[in-house]
C-alpha cells in the first residue's frame, strides 16, 4: 500500500497505525515520488492526499492511468472540494481531513479484502 501525503506528520501517522495492523505501506511526500513509487513497487492500494504543491490529486490520478487502472484510490484529503473528489471514477473512497484513524484503518482493510 502507497501513502501519499505532502505533511510528513500525516503520513508517519497514516503507516504507523496500518503497520500496527500488519499491513506493509510505502510512503511519499508527494505526486511525483508517488507516481515513481507505483512504478517500482506495483502497490496494491493508494491513500492519496487531494491538495498538495507541485502535483495535487487531480493531475495523480490522470497519470496514474497510464501506469495503473486497477489500482484502488482511496482520497484521504481536507480539501474543501470533498464532493467532487468522491465522484471521481479512480476514487474507490474518500476520507475527509481530520479523521479518526481506526476508521481509515476499517475502510483499507475493507478495500484490500475487495
Amino acid at each position: 500500500m502507497l501513502v501519499v501525503d505532502d505533511e510528513p506528520h500525516i503520513r508517519l501517522l497514516i503507516t504507523t497505525v496500518l503497520e500496527q495492523r500488519g499491513l506493509r505501506t510505502l510512503a511519499a511526500a508527494g505526486g511525483h515520488e508517488g507516481l515513481e513509487t507505483v512504478r517500482s513497487a506495483r502497490p496494491d492500494l493508494i491513500l492519496l492526499d487531494w491538495a498538495m504543491p507541485g502535483m495535487g490529486g487531480e493531475e495523480f490520478l490522470a497519470r496514474l492511468d497510464s501506469l495503473d487502472t486497477s489500482v484502488p484510490v482511496m482520497v484521504v484529503t481536507g480539501s474543501a472540494q470533498g464532493e467532487m473528489v468522491s465522484a471521481h471514477r479512480r476514487v474507490a473512497d474518500f476520507l475527509p481531513k481530520p479523521f479518526d484513524v481506526w476508521e481509515l484503518a476499517e475502510r483499507v482493510e475493507r478495500l484490500l479484502a475487495t
